[in-house]
């Protein structure tokens, strides 16, 4: 009897968690900032903060 084998590529999953572990690791700087009543009506974006991410 043949088993059949299947492959998953997981870079599109190890792509998600590296984009949420950046997110994750920068949220108490937000919260910091945030809480200090800082004005945040300007609109910088995360990637002009921290750069893009590939």
């Amino acid at each position: 009897m043949q088993q059949a084998q299947q492959t998953y590529d997981l870079t599109p999953l190890h792509a998600v968690v590296r984009e949420w572990t950046g997110r994750l690791d920068t949220a108490p700087a937000v919260a910091a900032f945030l809480a200090s009543g800082c004005d945040t009506s300007d609109g910088v974006s995360l990637e002009d903060v921290i750069g893009a991410r590939g």
